[in-house]
């Protein structure tokens, strides 16, 4: 989980030092050469720029649920992301690290009555233990965010091993990976690790 002193940790920081080091450890730990790796979200983001950058292994599977590569169908997302309307700089500058409440309070906004249909849909199956046990253990895990550490936030400075705006991918079919909240354009990975 980022702390204060993480708000300076950029995605390459994740791609390029953890998750190689995480994937030794799990190799060493396990005893087997090659990794699965199933992702939802953010982390599926960061697996797919792994995935780019070590087409050779020892990423051997790579199963994403909910992965947003391509954010060109979030209109009204892009639009809040906008650099004329959201100063991403103040945000980070001014809190360090991005609270999870923003976050998920920008996609809640995406759907407003989300919540309030979900509490009928309980409300009406109340009665339904199994039911209510499910709602509650997917509310859960959905209000269970962390932190998004600032430098990773901010649109793409400098950076470094390849990752960076307008590179090509290289190992996921060309994938266009677009963060509006990075970049309203574009932002792509590279497979080369230089």
């Amino acid at each position: 989980v980022p702390r204060a002193q993480d708000r300076n940790l950029k995605l390459e920081d994740y791609v390029l030092d953890f998750m190689p080091d995480c994937m030794e450890r799990v190799r060493v730990d396990s005893g087997e050469p090659d990794i699965t790796i199933v992702a939802y979200c953010m982390g599926g983001m960061l697996s797919v720029m792994y995935a780019a950058l070590h087409p050779a292994g020892p990423l051997k599977n790579l199963a994403c649920f909910t992965t947003p590569v391509n954010f060109e169908g979030m209109g009204l997302h892009r639009l809040w992301s906008d650099r004329r309307y959201f100063d991403v700089d103040r945000l980070v500058d001014t809190l360090g690290n991005v609270p999870p409440e923003i976050i998920m309070n920008s996609f809640e906004m995406l759907r407003p009555v989300q919540r309030i249909a979900g509490q009928i849909k309980l409300w009406d199956n109340m009665w339904n233990d199994e039911f209510v046990r499910g709602f509650q253990a997917v509310s859960q895990w959905t209000r269970d965010q962390i932190p998004f550490p600032g430098a990773a936030f901010r649109p793409g400075r400098t950076c470094r091993a390849g990752i960076s705006r307008s590179y090509t991918a290289v190992g996921v079919a060309s994938s266009l990976l677009s963060f509006p909240w990075l970049c309203a354009n574009d932002f792509k990975v590279t497979g080369e690790n230089r």
